[in-house]
């Protein structure tokens, strides 16, 4: 039976911190292509050449370069775009998702899209574009995507996560043992580990590398929107909370990450680089960060001396008994006449 752990504020058991995070840079993700003048971020990922992607619902996929320059965007047959996840140095996947009106018939067009950020063509041409290399059907309408260390695919759907081939066939549900709601944000580590979040059910779920769930992390606060996670942590970003959470290794220290200038404002996703710098997209901005310490703080969460929820009414409740325990005495003695 895999652990239930709870990090939110009124039934945990696990100690808290503080630290901080140094802002570094914010840009805009509006473009002059854009139809729609209001962004929607729905996932944000860094490719290992260092170039932002963003999945903007309500215009278009666009990568940015990490100092803010628009490159490119894409608009897949006037589909919408809810997950990325990277598929190579260069490379990235997408779920596409729209519904056609066909007079009183209504179709829903589930796909995903395979693509790459490529060099520039000619000396002439600046920037980077990114081409489409294949886009499929898929079985079920996902809104999240990860990739396997095996490369296959892992897809989060109303109500499901589902195995895929690379090419993005259904292979089916990867696990019976945890009943989803909506798991759209998922997350595979460099071990092979996956990392789920399900906003309504607002938890953290985490599986090995085989399929086996560890464990759930109960959240308990409505607003649970991206994760990010290596080896060492998992975090998270809240819609009302202008921090970011950091579950350690073992647990037992939930850390705020909150920031020195620059304050969050309602986050929608977030990518953890390896640096410890810390992409952050809000609905139409993305900002990033680098957390301080982050060595000592992810990988030596027992530095910090700190006193658990548990353990912060254990010890009121310890004193409350001793105090009840001394005035009952002190007034049996008295009444016993040997005070």
């Amino acid at each position: 039976m895999y652990n239930n752990r709870y990090v939110n504020e009124l039934m945990s058991p696990m100690g808290r911190r503080e630290a901080t995070m140094t802002f570094l840079k914010k840009f805009s993700i509006q473009t002059e292509d854009d139809e729609d003048d209001n962004c929607d971020v729905k996932n944000v990922i860094v490719l290992d050449i260092g170039v932002i992607i963003i999945a903007d619902v309500k215009n278009a996929i666009k990568a940015f370069n990490m100092e803010g320059k628009y490159l490119d965007s894409v608009t897949p047959n006037n589909m919408r775009c809810f997950g990325l996840t990277v598929t190579g140095h260069n490379g990235f996947a997408a779920t596409l998702n729209s519904t056609v009106n066909a007079g009183r018939e209504e179709t829903k067009l589930k796909k995903i899209g395979f693509y790459e950020l490529v060099a520039p063509k000619s000396d002439q041409q600046q920037k980077m574009v990114l081409k489409e290399i294949q886009t499929v059907d898929t079985h079920s309408r996902y809104m999240a995507i990860a990739v396997l260390p095996n490369k296959k695919l892992i897809g989060g759907t109303k109500g499901a996560v589902n195995l895929m081939t690379s090419e993005g066939d259904a292979i089916g549900p990867m696990t019976s043992e945890i009943e989803f709601r909506t798991p759209y944000h998922v997350r595979v580590t460099e071990s092979g580990k996956i990392v789920i979040a399900d906003s309504e059910k607002i938890s953290i779920s985490v599986f090995d590398r085989k399929g086996r769930v560890e464990k759930q992390l109960h959240v308990g606060r409505f607003g649970l929107r991206g994760i990010a996670s290596t080896n060492d942590v998992i975090l998270f970003v809240h819609r009302k909370d202008d921090f970011v959470s950091m579950i350690s290794p073992d647990e037992e220290i939930l850390t705020h990450i909150r920031a020195n200038e620059e304050k969050l404002n309602d986050p929608q996703a977030v990518f953890l680089l390896q640096d410890g710098r810390l992409v952050i997209a809000e609905l139409g901005v993305v900002k990033i960060f680098r957390i301080d310490d982050y060595e000592k703080i992810s990988k030596e969460p027992s530095h910090v001396s700190v006193m658990s929820w548990r353990g912060t009414l254990g010890a009121i409740a310890l004193a409350g008994f001793l105090l009840y325990g001394g005035i009952h005495v002190l007034r049996n003695a008295r009444g016993s006449g040997r005070v």
